[in-house]
């Protein structure tokens, strides 16, 4: 391990380390706690959900450190303190932040590594804490001074370690770089040190907003500023945008040709989340220090092992092809590295148009896309949670599953180029049956379109009608057996086909790689499906203008005094109870379609049944036009008469509270 002592290079230069990198996350756990507790104490803890009344001044209360479904503020701020576990998250998926323990543990049980690999994330857990709470403080000076303190030693101690230690992780394991150690050292946790820097000028601006505001406040606002607000804002600008445009009629886009399709149009109307901002950017910059890795590493590996094999290989002309060999080899490893990241970070863009996509769909109530298969609200809670951490997991795996199969492709090429006689002999066996085989689809072909079928009259494309039916039915008789054996040929290629889109697709989640009705054995499709259904949940622009409105009308309404002297006495039980059942009679008659999206309806069978007889009911009472004819005594006559036979018939009762007619009448 790089100690504060030094390490030696392959070229015998010495390599100081002022600081281990190890111990200065151990002993960060200090002042993060220190942090967590100052901002727990300030957060405080309420008595009562909707009281306002804050408890005993000793009880903590842990801020949240990132609103997840956040979509107007501090989103690239959360994305950039993510950026700085981008070190810590390669750290984890490579066990080296965990192998620090290990010389303290080397007589504990192997069991025991899980436990340690559980404290490594509970500790870079803590470490990171005060990055997110301190942006997150409602006090924004004490948060702001605490983050700028705690983000600018980090930053100092994180330079001076990448500018003096020569190793990416600070273990000897990395001695055989030698000078190439601080170079490749810099450009590895480049981001880590650049996002730090943002983070610190980040709290510097807080600091400077938070002065300002003070002196603001010393000198006395030239009006007096009414607290109007005491919710936090809901409703924010795409929000308002949203509902304006389910309030006029939808403009007709124009067609575009291929190539402007597949460009990202930017919609106001939308904002990404927090949650996806951080996954994209945290998924970036791990791409950025894998591709870094596997190339600085992959071309001293191999060519190492290229002279390791020229030493030991006397031969002459074995060492020619060899030479050759490694001549194509490394480059095509370099390419092929360079390729796969290129691909993975267009992904990256797709997934962030898919997600857009999808979640406009669902905001117009558009489930068609979905699996057929429903699960719980507690299951979807679950599996949402491990939505960002597969996603980065996906994408390196995707990487070194790509780069590798490309290498195996490149081997197979180079032995089929370099042995041109198995190439010449394999085509002069395959290719008479593949032509054979093509000619007579092709014969095939021919005659469905221009044989069996009638032709078209004015249509664009033929009917199923045969006008030769003995002709195609003793066809099909012959091609019977023929096709058994072309089957072959198109099941081999099926294999190759699903094994390249399945290899390309791996690190895509927001897409099945299975065939439909098997989604569920795809769990990380089942993430971001439950990701997506959470988001949804929160984040509905109708929703939040809705209880915007509610909370600012509240607000106006205890702010007014005129109505403060006016004393609304509550209605009766037995009188608001019938007259909200009233209410949900004649909305439910009226929107049968309704009776679905109850939380009591769990079987179609009982709607269907529940519809048939609401419908003989109507059929004797009338047509459903006159039901509603007349005054509101005859509505509610009429009402009353469904009710009362309804009663008396032996049906699936479905009872519900008044708190559920209240939201169901609030639809």
């Amino acid at each position: 391990m790089a100690t504060m002592y030094g390490l030696n290079g392959t070229n015998g230069t010495e390599y100081h380390c002022l600081i281990r990198d190890d111990l200065f996350q151990h002993f960060s756990l200090i002042p993060a706690v220190v942090i967590i507790a100052i901002l727990s104490w300030i957060e405080g803890r309420n008595q009562g959900q909707g009281t306002g009344k804050k408890c005993s001044h000793f009880r903590f209360s842990l801020p949240v450190p990132v609103d997840f479904f956040d979509t107007h503020s501090n989103r690239w701020s959360y994305a950039v303190a993510f950026g700085v576990t981008t070190t810590a998250c390669i750290s984890l998926f490579t066990d080296a932040y965990s192998s620090n323990y290990l010389p303290y543990l080397h007589d504990w049980p192997l069991w025991s590594q899980l436990l340690i690999a559980i404290v490594s994330v509970f500790e870079l857990g803590v470490n990171y804490y005060p990055f997110f709470a301190c942006m997150a403080c409602k006090v924004q000076t004490v948060g702001a001074i605490l983050g700028f303190l705690y983000s600018a030693t980090w930053f100092s101690v994180k330079v001076v370690f990448e500018v003096h230690c020569a190793g990416p992780i600070g273990q000897d394991a990395f001695q055989f770089l030698g000078k190439y150690a601080n170079v490749f050292n810099i450009i590895v946790r480049l981001p880590t040190v650049v996002c730090l820097f943002l983070l610190v000028a980040k709290f510097a601006i807080m600091i400077e907003g938070a002065i300002e505001e003070h002196v603001r406040l010393r000198k006395g606002p030239q009006q007096p500023v009414q607290n109007t607000r005491r919710h936090k804002k809901l409703m924010h600008f795409h929000h308002k945008l949203h509902v304006k445009r389910l309030l006029v009629k939808p403009q007709e886009t124009p067609e575009l040709p291929w190539y402007r399709e597949m460009w990202y149009k930017s919609d106001p109307a939308f904002r990404f989340s927090a949650r996806v901002i951080t996954t994209v950017v945290v998924t970036f910059l791990c791409l950025y220090e894998v591709i870094v890795i596997d190339l600085f590493f992959g071309n001293l590996l191999w060519s190492d092992v290229r002279n390791m094999v020229n030493a030991t290989i006397n031969h002459t002309v074995v060492v020619d092809i060899d030479k050759n060999f490694w001549d194509v080899f490394i480059p095509s490893w370099n390419i092929t590295g360079i390729l796969t990241g290129f691909i993975l970070f267009l992904y990256l863009l797709r997934i962030m148009a898919c997600y857009r996509k999808h979640m406009q769909r669902l905001y117009k109530g558009d489930y068609k896309w979905l699996p057929e298969f429903k699960q719980s609200s507690s299951w979807h809670v679950f599996q949402s949670l491990k939505y960002s951490g597969a996603q980065v997991a996906y994408m390196i795996w995707g990487y070194l599953i790509i780069q590798t199969i490309m290498m195996v492709i490149i081997l197979i090429v180079y032995v089929l180029v370099k042995n041109p006689e198995f190439v010449v002999s394999s085509l002069e066996v395959s290719l008479p049956p593949m032509g054979v085989s093509i000619a007579v689809l092709l014969v095939q072909w021919c005659l469905g379109k221009y044989v069996f079928l009638q032709k078209p009259e004015g249509e664009e494309d033929q009917p199923l009608s045969f006008q030769h039916f003995k002709a195609y039915q003793n066809f099909a008789y012959f091609m019977f057996f023929f096709n058994i054996i072309v089957g072959f040929f198109f099941c081999f290629s099926r294999v190759i086909i699903s094994l390249i889109f399945g290899v390309l697709l791996l690190s895509r989640i927001d897409r099945t790689v299975l065939m439909e009705g098997f989604e569920q054995a795809d769990v990380g499709y089942l993430f971001y499906l439950s990701m997506v259904r959470i988001e949804v949940a929160h984040t509905h622009p109708v929703l939040l203008s809705f209880c915007q409105l509610l909370l600012d009308t509240t607000t106006t309404t205890k702010r007014n005094g005129r109505y403060s002297s006016y004393v609304i006495a509550p209605r009766p039980l037995y009188e608001s109870k019938p007259r909200w059942h009233w209410y949900l009679a004649y909305t439910l008659v009226r929107n049968p379609q309704l009776q679905e999206l109850r939380k009591k309806v769990t079987k179609r069978e009982d709607v269907e049944l529940i519809n048939a007889e609401r419908h003989e009911d109507i059929d004797s009472i009338g047509d459903t036009e006159n039901l509603f004819a007349g005054s509101n005594d005859e509505v509610l006559r009429k009402l009353s008469f469904l009710s009362e036979r309804s009663e008396s018939m032996s049906v699936v009762r479905r009872q519900t509270t008044e708190a559920e007619d209240v939201n169901l009448l609030s639809l």
